[in-house]
This record gives C-alpha cells, structure tokens and sequence, in this order.
C-alpha cells in the first residue's frame, strides 16, 4: 500500500460531479479518496437492470465545468437500451447508511482489527462503503432503476424471517434425532442448537461493533412508476411483504 504522488484523476473529477462530495471538499484539510472500481460496479448493475442513461453518450467538457476548475471528463459511452427494466441486485457490507465514511482505513487479521501497517502483505486492507455514493452512481446511470435501502442488516434479516427460518432449522435437527436418523448423541444436538442460535443473533446484534448494526443492506430494482394515489412499492425485506 502506497499513498499515490498525485491526485488521481478519479479523485479530482468524481468530488467536482457531486454536492455531497464538494462540500466534503469545502473542509479545511480534507483529503477524498475514491474508489472508482465500486462506483462502476454499481453503475454497470444499474445499466444491466435498467440500461444505460442516452445522457452518457455525452461527455462534460472539462473546460466549462461549473466548478471553474479543469478536470478529466468522463468517457463517452454508447448507450444500452433495454425494452424492459428487469432483474435485481443486492448490495451487503459494511458502512454508514447516510453519510460519506470518514477515516475508516483499517486492517483486519484474524478476525481482530489491526493498523492497516501491521504485517504488510498479510493484513486484509479495508474500508467503510459510502452507499449514498454507490445510489447516487446506479440512479445517475440509468433512468429504469430505483434503489430502496440502505438500512441495516439486523432490520433486514429480520424482516425476511431469520428467526422462523432458525427455529425451523432447530426443529428439524431435534426431529431428526428423536427417529434416530442422525446418529447424534444428546451432546451433539446440544451443540448444534447453540451454534443455530447464536448463529442468527450474532447476525443481527445491534450493540455498537454488531454485524446488524455495521453491514447495510441495499437494494437496487426496475423502476416502477407510481400510480395516483398509489403508495411507493417496497421490496421484501425493505419494508414489502409478499403478495399471493
């Protein structure tokens, strides 16, 4: 890991193309890294699902950017029509759900957080998401998607029945020893319940370093128009239920 001699010219162009980041920028002794591999992950879902915007076959000229400044222009793209939007894609990691993450570089190594410095070459690098970076992206690049979330993990897993489905899950490992098909010992099942519950709860644990309250999930769909009186559709596992 080396820090770049120059700014690059991600992290010049994206910071001119967004409020959220230019008044990040306004800061006094601010420095925006960008990761430009994420953002064009999220756009090239965003185009799969709903194709490109005909926009993007445009590109900023740099020199009448409205920020005054010279910066690299975005590349002219053909655009992607698609007759129908369709599929769906379903981001989880970890970062806060609003805001831009603010050093958030760390390493990790063996399952303990670490100075990212420690051990080069055998720490695991890694940062927070900035998932209102990555809806901005998706819903920039193509006019046929919506994005619903991001809200957190454990209000996800819950919603889409993590506890039913554990509960099932440790019915059927009782069922299965009570006819003797298992082979399993008392002990054993013992063992097996406690690993199916902590399991899902440490899934969902809200306390301020839990998986349900650090990973986000968020959703990005076809876009559906919403009809007079209509209320907004929502996913499954977004605030949604299934409909028979």
């Amino acid at each position: 890991m080396s820090m770049s001699r120059a700014a690059t010219p991600h992290s010049m162009y994206l910071p001119e193309t967004s409020p959220r980041y230019q008044a990040l920028k306004a800061t006094d002794g601010a420095t925006i890294e960008i990761s430009p591999e994420s953002q064009a992950y999220a756009r090239d879902f965003a185009i799969r699902l709903g194709g490109s915007n005909p926009q993007d076959a445009t590109a900023a000229n740099p020199e009448t950017h409205n920020s005054g400044k010279t910066v690299p222009s975005a590349p002219k793209e053909e655009p992607i029509m698609k007759s129908e939007p369709s599929g769906a894609a379903l981001i989880i990691d970890y970062g806060p759900a609003t805001t831009i993450p603010a050093n958030s570089l760390r390493g990790i190594k063996q399952h303990e957080l670490v100075s990212p410095f420690l051990s080069a070459g055998s720490t695991d690098i890694s940062a927070d998401v900035d998932f209102m970076g990555l809806a901005e992206s998706a819903i920039n690049a193509s006019p046929g998607v919506e994005v619903h979330g991001p809200l957190n993990q454990a209000r996800f897993l819950t919603a889409m029945g993590i506890e039913e489905r554990a509960a099932q899950l440790v019915k059927q490992a009782v069922d299965k020893e009570r006819g003797g098909s298992t082979g399993q010992d008392k002990t054993e099942l013992t063992e097996l319940v406690k690993r199916i519950d902590s399991g899902w709860r440490r899934l969902v644990d809200t306390s301020p370093h839990g998986m349900g309250k650090l990973y986000q999930v968020m959703a990005v769909l076809p876009y559906k128009p919403t009809g007079q009186g209509e209320a907004r559709r929502r996913p499954v596992g977004f605030g949604g239920d299934v409909h028979m």
